[in-house]
């Protein structure tokens, strides 16, 4: 059984947005930070609600869809969504937890919710994040039994996989015909990597901003499946599922395909696999 308090898991004093920040400026730190999800806190950090990457594609392939239909005002129109505030966007109904819940219902609530991104607070008060990375990282210590699993013990066959050189909109179908949170991408018959359904998200907003603000966002930051996949880990079935959460941190990933000596795909582990076996032990 795992012994750890959230309080040694969790993410203190996190980035947070106050409601009236531009999308514009936001915009300008994406590619340098490594975020997928932003508190919206006032004044005295009471938390408002939560902006995810999916809420600014969405608001931004919007704009786009619509100002295509127009060739009127361009300029104007695009500095008005860039001087939005954020609180215009965020998704103000938001799940959250107090500082003194116990891990276990902090993670089950990330599961069962499908979210990456728990707000932990004091009263209503933002004090921390609880993610889905925090606890990968406290499992890739390998400090419990479920962390000596094998990976071939846990992995899922893997569905049918996608082309490096397929457009973010057909691996989008594939996954929904799949229903499948992640993808093998192969070259040919040899395996490059897995994206999921969040790597997805991220690519089509980079995506979006690019066509959007042009040279205002960096262009060494992926925008396709190949580019993603080019620094994509794999994991051998016999490796501990510890060292397959460890790879998942450090890679940034929410899935990492599994391969045999000769490189052929053998199945796919996922970050939610990991986590559910810790949510087992932690339960046990």
């Amino acid at each position: 059984m795992m012994q750890s308090e959230l309080s040694t898991m969790i993410t203190y004093n996190p980035w947070a947005l106050a409601g009236d920040t531009p999308l514009g400026e936001l915009v300008e730190t994406l590619d340098t930070d490594d975020f997928h999800y932003w508190p919206v806190v006032d004044e005295e950090r009471r938390l408002l609600g939560m902006l995810s990457s999916s809420d600014l594609a969405r608001t931004f392939e919007a704009a786009a869809t619509a100002f295509a239909a127009s060739e009127v005002r361009h300029n104007e129109r695009w500095e008005a969504i860039r001087n939005q505030a954020v609180s215009e966007v965020m998704s103000p109904r938001v799940l959250s937890i107090q500082q003194n819940a116990s891990p276990a219902e902090a993670l089950w609530t990330l599961l069962e919710y499908h979210i990456h991104s728990l707000p932990v607070l004091t009263d209503c008060y933002l004090t921390a994040l609880a993610t889905t990375s925090d606890f990968l990282r406290e499992f890739s210590y390998g400090e419990t039994l479920a962390a000596c699993v094998s990976v071939s013990e846990t992995m899922q066959t893997p569905c049918e996989a996608c082309d490096c050189d397929a457009t973010l909109d057909d691996v989008a179908m594939a996954m929904h015909l799949a229903q499948s949170d992640a993808l093998p991408v192969v070259r040919g018959d040899f395996p490059l990597g897995v994206v999921s359904r969040r790597d997805l998200g991220i690519l089509k907003l980079r995506q979006t901003l690019r066509e959007v603000f042009g040279e205002d966002i960096p262009a060494d930051t992926p925008t396709s499946i190949l580019a993603l996949v080019a620094s994509a880990p794999t994991i051998r079935p016999g490796e501990r599922l510890s060292s397959a959460a460890q790879l998942m941190v450090e890679h940034r990933r929410q899935a990492i395909a599994v391969v045999n000596q000769a490189g052929r795909l053998l199945g796919v582990v996922t970050e939610e696999v990991v986590l559910r076996a810790m949510l087992d032990e932690m339960r046990s």
